[in-house]
């Protein structure tokens, strides 16, 4: 994976999905839904790869899956923060249960629609069209 240039690479790594960063990325990502955890394992690689020498069309796909992160991940905090307040208070009813429950889940749903959509990008090698939307 070394030496490669912002411009291209060559050689037969081109056409294996380990030298495809954003793919890898995207995948790790989407086994969060079954680990729990590969979300931190994927923002951690994305920032690494994207230090790191990278095709042109990857920095969008970098960014996208870094701001896809972030924007799971603090609605998820906050929830979670809010929960163990209202639960500390002994505050927690049904309507409230239901709210931080959904939150999550609406958010949860978005991430792996935001990711599904950079890795079928990813496979084809094409940039992000707005990597810096909050949308889909």
């Amino acid at each position: 994976m070394g030496g490669n240039s912002a411009s291209g690479r060559a050689g037969s790594q081109d056409d294996s999905p380990l030298a495809n960063r954003p793919l890898v990325v995207g995948i790790v990502y989407l086994s969060t839904f079954l680990t729990g955890f590969g979300g931190f394992v994927g923002v951690v690689l994305a920032y690494v790869f994207r230090s790191r020498e990278h095709e042109a069309w990857e920095t969008s796909h970098f960014q996208y899956l870094i701001r896809t992160f972030w924007l799971a991940f603090i609605p998820i905090a906050v929830t979670a923060a809010i929960f163990l307040a209202l639960a500390a208070l002994d505050q927690v009813s049904g309507p409230i249960v239901a709210v931080m429950f959904l939150v999550p889940f609406i958010v949860l749903i978005h991430s792996m629609v935001r990711t599904v959509i950079s890795v079928t990008s990813a496979m084809s090698r094409e940039p992000m069209v707005r990597p810096t939307s909050w949308a889909i």
